[in-house]
C-alpha cells in the first residue's frame, strides 16, 4: 500500500484519539476528589457481588453457568475446520456441528 496514504491514515488517526483523550482527561480533571478508603467491607461486597458474582449481567438465574454448557473441545482447535467435499461451511466442526 502506499506509504503516504498510510502515513496520512496514522496521523489522522492519532489526531482523532488525541482530540478523544484531550477531552476525556479534562472532564476526569474536573471531578472533585473522592474518600475511597472509606467503607472497605461494603466495598469489597460489592466487588465480590458485582464484579466477581456478575450481578449486573444481562439474563436470569446464574449468568455464569451458561458458560458451562458450551462445547469445551478440551482447548484443541474446531476438527474438521477445513472445508471437506460436500461441505461448503469452512467452520463446520465434526464435534459441535457448528
Amino acid at each position: 500500500m502506499n506509504p503516504l496514504l498510510m502515513s496520512a491514515l496514522l496521523i489522522v488517526g492519532l489526531a482523532v484519539f488525541g482530540r478523544t483523550m484531550y477531552f476525556k482527561i479534562r472532564l476526569l480533571m474536573a471531578l472533585e476528589p473522592t474518600n475511597r478508603a472509606d467503607h472497605i467491607t461494603q466495598r469489597l461486597k460489592n466487588m465480590v457481588v458485582i464484579a466477581i458474582g456478575q450481578k449486573r449481567l444481562a439474563g436470569s438465574g446464574n449468568p455464569g453457568s451458561s458458560m458451562s454448557l458450551l462445547p469445551d473441545h478440551a482447548g484443541r482447535r474446531h476438527e474438521g475446520t477445513e472445508q471437506r467435499r460436500g461441505n461448503t461451511n469452512p467452520g463446520y466442526c465434526r464435534t459441535c456441528g457448528k
